[in-house]
């Protein structure tokens, strides 16, 4: 499964995946500024992605859940400027 994160936006924001089927997550910049991304519970955080640049995570090596996540624009991350808010959810299906 891929993430865009382009023109300041996450392409799609909100992931259902199927772990059975699916378990790494990849995300591409194909944004002129540079990001990093951040999962809120600590199980992943990337280098700073330029454009073109890409960072992926197994996500059959956590539980089953709700992972929220940020990209967050390289300048501005002492700031506390853009946060591009994401979810990946690997829950099974209800």
């Amino acid at each position: 499964m891929v993430v865009f994160i382009d023109n300041g936006s996450l392409r799609p924001s909100n992931l259902e995946i199927n772990i059975d089927a699916v378990q790494i997550v990849q995300w591409i910049n194909r944004d002129e500024r540079e990001f990093f991304l951040e999962d809120a519970g600590g199980n992943f955080i990337s280098d700073p992605l330029a454009k073109g640049d890409m960072f992926e995570f197994d996500f059959s090596t956590v539980p089953q859940g709700l992972y929220r996540y940020k990209a967050i624009l390289v300048t501005d991350s002492i700031f506390g400027g853009v946060r591009i808010p994401g979810l990946v959810d690997s829950r099974a299906a209800q």
